[in-house]
Parts: structure tokens; sequence; C-alpha cells
């Protein structure tokens, strides 16, 4: 089996997961896109090294999210951020609207709480996978996903932040495709 078969099965299987993620950390689905292919360029350069790793998707991940933080930097200090989700046709009024607020609202989150919240409330992750992910130690992710559920909640004007249902916020993220 070539290395080039290895990377392309790895891309073909992360790819979406690693978008939405993106799209989900920057409130940006161009920011997202940018950043994602820019991780999947950076893991398929040095392939030989980081299909090695027992996680490469934990180093793809970080790379992202390092892109997708640095943009979110950079566009902060030009301009407020911008939301260019796509959404899916067959969304209704109402959900699209929640969505975009949904988005708005994560993206307005400081960066360590946009992830925390990501990992941990929409991937699943545990808090201490999560820390892990983030190279911090479980206390900080905790208190990162508390303070970022109380601000969503008050920007939102939801009283219940627990349970999943159908969050907008993971369709708005996963339409549209790479």
């Amino acid at each position: 089996m070539s290395a080039d078969g290895d990377f392309d099965r790895f891309f073909e299987r992360t790819w979406p997961v690693m978008l939405a993620r993106a799209v989900m950390m920057s409130g940006d689905r161009q920011l997202a896109e940018d950043a994602a292919q820019d991780a999947f360029a950076e893991a398929l350069r040095y392939w030989d090294r980081v299909g090695t790793y027992e996680s490469p998707e934990a180093w793809v991940h970080k790379v992202m999210a390092q892109r997708v933080w640095a943009a979110s930097r950079r566009r902060r200090k030009q301009q407020q951020l911008g939301l260019a989700v796509a959404l899916p046709p067959q969304s209704t009024v109402e959900r699209t609207a929640e969505a975009r607020a949904t988005l708005g609202a994560l993206a307005g989150l400081p960066a360590a709480q946009r992830a925390a919240m990501v990992l941990h409330c929409l991937e699943g992750l545990t808090q201490e996978e999560t820390a892990k992910r983030l190279g911090v130690n479980r206390g900080t992710v905790a208190a990162s996903i508390h303070a970022a559920r109380r601000t969503l909640a008050r920007l939102l004007g939801v009283t219940e932040t627990h349970g999943s249902g159908d969050q907008p916020l993971v369709a708005a993220a996963r339409s549209g495709g790479p």
C-alpha cells in the first residue's frame, strides 16, 4: 500500500469532520475551508512522519485550529467577524435565523472557549480528551465550557443549556460539503 493511498483514505475519512470543526470554531465557512485545506496540505507534505503518529487526525486538528485562530485574530483586527456559512436549501427561515444567531454567538466567544465547546459539546469528546487535544488541563476545559455556556445562553436567550437535540450549529457547519 502506498503512502499516497494511505493519505487519500485518511483525507476522505477525516475531511468532512475537520471542515465542520473549523466552521464551528471560526463561524466563517471560507476561513474554515482555507484553514482545513492548509492543515491537510501540511499533513500531506509531512505524511511520511505524520502518517506514523498514533492520531494523525489530532495533528491535523491542531494545525487547523492554529490556522483558524491566526486568521481570526487577523480578521478581528481589520473588521468584526462576518458569517458566511451556507445553509441547506431545505432549512426553514426560523432554523436559518437560529443557526446564524448560534454561529454568530459562537464566533464571538474567545478562541479557547470556542475550541472547548466545539470539541466537548459538539464533537462529543470528554473533558479529558478535549484537554489533551488543546494541550491544557481538564480544569481549564471545564472552566472554558462553563463560561462559554453562560455567555451563549445569555446571548441567545436560552434558559436551558444542556441536551443535544437537532442543533442548528451542527446543521449549519456540515452543510455544503468540502
